[in-house]
């Protein structure tokens, strides 16, 4: 038999609390051995962010394929050099951003860490460019406030430095 340090009442040998006070006796032993990595549940937040990520990059990406073959293959129209020029610009930063939410979105499924730093980045970037739009753009805004605001959570954090 043992006793309790904190109150001093006589306990089993097994016991991990105190049955008296509920202080600690002695720690569990960890079910896993110690080189397995933690897991940690992924954030609904996250989930969310991810499947939103996903769906804005399948916009973004067709958008720019949709640009690229209208310019590729347009009809002749006056200042068509300009409209070429401009469209295959928009068109491949388009394309690139579709594969940039596709690739983000990966990384918040998978909780790695560049894809949290990768989204705050971005966000940090929407709040940039759309202050000069800002009557209009107080939506966008919001949301890229959101988004940094819950990446930067305690749960999100531990969930990324696993």
């Amino acid at each position: 038999m043992q006793y309790c340090k904190k109150c001093g009442i006589q306990i089993i040998d097994e016991a991990i609390f105190c049955s008296n006070c509920g202080s600690i006796i002695k720690k569990q032993t960890n079910m896993y051995p110690t080189d397995h990595p933690i897991h940690i549940r992924r954030p609904v937040g996250i989930t969310i962010m991810a499947i939103l990520e996903i769906l804005g990059g399948i916009l973004y990406f067709f958008t720019g394929i949709l640009m690229l073959f209208s310019t590729l293959f347009g009809a002749e129209i006056p200042f068509n050099d300009i409209f070429f020029g401009l469209g295959s610009a928009f068109g491949g930063i388009l394309l690139i951003l579709g594969a940039l939410g596709l690739l983000i979105a990966y990384g918040l499924f998978k909780g790695i860490p560049w894809s949290r730093n990768l989204a705050l980045i971005l966000s940090f970037l929407g709040i940039i460019l759309n202050i000069g739009s800002f009557p209009i753009s107080i939506i966008s805004i919001a949301i890229d406030l959101l988004i940094i605001y819950y990446l930067t959570r305690p749960h999100v954090k531990a969930f990324f430095e696993k």
